[in-house]
């Protein structure tokens, strides 16, 4: 059986003191999945402003071994990442469009997830200089993802349902079902300041196509679904 001392570093966790610090989005990661960790947990802030998580070298022994197990992976392929792609990106009709081979991948996390929508609005300046005044052809893009896509459960785990429409929001993403093509679409309430960013399916085809970009660094796969008004 191994030592506290040794569990704590098979899991990337490092030692200081009494105290066992590991990645808290790790953690969180495999709280979806497995009976959560018991005793006492602490978030701390390192100094590189990466979020810990302090656990007492003592209960670590109270950690599930599905928890155990998903850490352990989680550190092998920190040691050793994997070279095939993680995350990709599909057109409608399922052709490739973007395939990523990257070390960029991470998990899927309230924190991973408001940023992933962040690096999407950061964007919607340059956008809206690259389609200029033009707001022709108008019309409604969204994403659409399957209902078996981890992205659906997250989001029933950590959004908020409207119970009036039946949208399940997170930051500025929401989803619904799509009753006629199965599986959910998901909207950006990115609040379009004129009418270009309200209407143009140009604009919004480059916004929406890079939310599927930062999704699928997520893991997530969708497709870009549009309809001109």
């Amino acid at each position: 059986m191994l030592e506290n001392a040794q569990v704590c570093k098979k899991i990337g966790g490092t030692i200081n003191g009494d105290f066992c610090y590991i990645n808290d989005s790790y953690l969180k990661e495999a709280d979806l999945e497995c009976p959560q960790v018991h005793g006492t947990r602490v978030p701390v802030l390192a100094e590189s402003n990466l979020l810990l998580c302090e656990i007492p070298l003592a209960e670590l022994s109270l950690m599930s071994e599905c928890t155990f197990k998903m850490l352990e992976r989680r550190e092998l392929e920190r040691i050793n990442p994997p070279t095939k792609p993680i995350g990709f990106v599909e057109t409608k009709d399922g052709v490739p469009m973007i395939s990523m081979s990257t070390t960029e991948h991470r998990p899927l996390t309230p924190e991973t997830l408001t940023d992933a929508i962040n690096r999407t609005l950061l964007q919607k300046n340059k956008f809206r200089a690259d389609v200029g005044d033009n707001w022709f052809p108008c019309g409604f893009v969204n994403l659409h993802v399957d209902g078996r896509d981890p992205l659906v459960t997250f989001l029933k785990k950590y959004g908020i349902k409207d119970e009036s429409s039946d949208y399940i929001k997170f930051d500025k993403i929401e989803i619904k079902r799509d009753e006629y093509a199965g599986g959910y679409r998901i909207y950006l309430r990115y609040g379009g300041r004129d009418a270009v960013e309200q209407q143009s399916m140009n604009f919004k085809n480059l916004l929406y196509s890079e939310l599927q970009k930062q999704l699928a660094l997520l893991g997530i796969r969708t497709t870009v679904d549009s309809m001109i008004d």
